[in-house]
């Protein structure tokens, strides 16, 4: 993964210096923008981060080339559950480190005495926000950041989004017999196994692989369609088939004022916020597939909740304003702006059309608690995943019935097989320790920012809420007009922590805070 870091930041970095000799980007005689000097070293920054960072995965690469290989030539590391954890774990924060380097060489390297990458937890926050997908800023005017920076955070949404393990499976074939371990580690969900739907490890990375790319460039070519210039249509393709959030506008999809590239990019938010296995199906034609329970809950509550928000918006707001300021009014523009903000909270996207903290408090609690259940396992959406909401509603309806009716027995089925007890402990434990980290999170960040503008619950509480679950904006001070850089570094230190749980599934990353989990066996 290191290593697709490394080709990343050394890409944007070329192309930086193209985009600076021949496409002769002017420069702000002011110096409060980026002109072709500021490019100049964002991308000369890229360079030496990306040479860096390749340098030590070659070393790396030398030690783990000296594993056994077995009988069909490839490399073979012998990796038991525990150790599968903290190479899942690791390689998330060691990949982050290696991708925060261009934040924090870039202001240096251009001489820069005032912007919020000279802090390094800043940039450490940014490229945990862009690999988690979680599309969480500190940057309050993208207007100072040069272009190659800028595509580099969408580049890191966009490989975030594939997960770290599976790329990592399909560049660097050297876990052997451990892949199907790694992968059921790394991959979203509880559900994609149980199904019957997976082949082997290898086989399934390279196939999302291919989904992945055949759906962003799917992407890209609707956003120059709907007049996106080709530089901002490649950073939103990155973000959105990523369900990060990252935009070279301050005013995010609502500074192009296309309905087409709204309308477009709630098509792609939801088709990227199922599971990919199935949606691999569905794009075959195999319509059967939107008979799955999970598949039907997730459309279900999309149509349900942006019709409801469409409605509550029309009735009760004359006027509504949008991120770039402008008016609007009339229920087809609450349907638009209403099924916008609903699949994009869902989907943890983070891309904002609305200031939707004036909305109604209906309308918000509709959003959050989308926000909270996410998309569907085995996609590249936050949150809970509609598979376990569904096991959980399931499972209190069965309870309520056994009290009611002793001898009843319930049928709960997690995807198409029924839950074995260890699965049905899990989901629980999950959804507990996921209730548990909310609460928790929200009291140290009120308690590490008190005195602060930043301490009132609401912003606290849904910039909690946003990390975990890989949002991006939240309420009050982190809300859609809002962000992340008025937070103190210990609380951005533990969100950076928060967004590495949330991709991580909350379990792992937990087990290897442990003390047991390093005690020798």
């Amino acid at each position: 993964m290191v290593s697709l870091v490394a080709m990343a930041m050394m890409a944007a970095g070329l192309w930086g210096l193209f985009d600076v000799w021949f496409l002769d980007q002017p420069t702000d005689s002011s110096g409060l923008l980026p002109g072709s000097e500021s490019n100049t070293d964002a991308s000369v920054a890229l360079l030496v981060s990306g040479v860096v960072t390749a340098g030590i995965a070659g070393l790396v690469r030398l030690r783990v080339g000296g594993s056994p290989r077995d009988e069909r030539g490839e490399r073979e590391l012998d990796l038991r559950n525990r150790e599968v954890l903290a190479l899942v774990g690791l390689a998330w924060f060691v990949a982050c480190f290696f991708a925060a380097l261009p934040f924090v060489i870039w202001p240096r390297l251009a001489g820069i005495e005032t912007h919020v990458l000279l802090d390094p937890v800043n940039c450490l926050f940014e490229s945990m926000s862009g690999l988690t997908t979680t599309g969480a800023t500190i940057i309050d005017d993208l207007d100072t950041v040069p272009r190659p920076l800028l595509l580099w955070r969408s580049l890191t949404h966009w490989i975030g989004g594939i997960g770290i393990v599976v790329v990592f499976l399909v560049i660097l074939p050297s876990v052997g017999a451990a892949r199907q371990r790694l992968f059921q580690v790394e991959t979203p969900g509880p559900d994609i196994s149980e199904r019957g739907l997976r082949p082997t490890a290898g086989e399934a990375a390279k196939k999302l692989t291919g989904l992945y790319l055949m759906i962003t460039a799917g992407a890209l070519g609707g956003y120059l369609l709907g007049g996106m210039g080709p530089f901002d249509a490649v950073n939103h393709a990155f973000s959105v088939v990523a369900t990060g959030g990252f935009s070279t506008k301050d005013e995010s999809i609502a500074a192009f004022a296309t309905p087409f590239i709204e309308w477009w990019t709630i098509l792609i938010m939801i088709m990227v916020g199922l599971n990919f296995t199935l949606l691999g199906q569905l794009l075959r034609g195999r319509l059967g597939v939107l008979r799955d329970l999970e598949t039907k809950t997730y459309l279900g509550l999309k149509i349900t909740c942006s019709v409801l928000t469409a409605l509550v918006l029309a009735l009760s707001l004359t006027v509504w304003q949008d991120t770039a300021g402008a008016e609007h009014t009339g229920f087809f523009a609450a349907l638009r702006h209403g099924t916008f903000v609903t699949v994009a909270m869902q989907t943890g996207t983070g891309f904002c059309l609305s200031d939707y903290s004036a909305w109604p408090y209906l309308t918000v609690a509709l959003i959050f608690g989308l926000a909270a259940i996410g998309g569907c396992g085995g996609s590249t959406a936050g949150g809970i995943k509609v598979n376990r909401i569904v096991f959980a509603v399931q499972l209190l309806v069965a309870e309520i019935h056994r009290v009611i009716r002793p001898n009843r027995v319930d049928t709960i089925r997690l995807g198409h097989r029924r839950p074995s007890p260890s699965q049905r402990q899990a989901v629980l434990a999950f959804l507990l320790m996921y209730i548990l980290l909310l609460g928790l999170g929200t009291i140290l960040v009120q308690t590490a920012e008190y005195g602060s503008n930043h301490s009132d619950f609401q912003t606290c509480s849904t910039a909690v809420l946003c990390t975990l679950t890989n949002i991006g904006p939240g309420l009050g001070e982190v809300g859609p007009t809002g962000n992340y850089s008025g937070f103190g570094s210990i609380s951005k230190s533990g969100m950076v922590v928060f967004m590495a749980m949330g991709r991580l599934e909350i379990m792992g990353l937990i087990a290897l805070l442990t003390p047991g989990f390093w005690r020798r066996s």
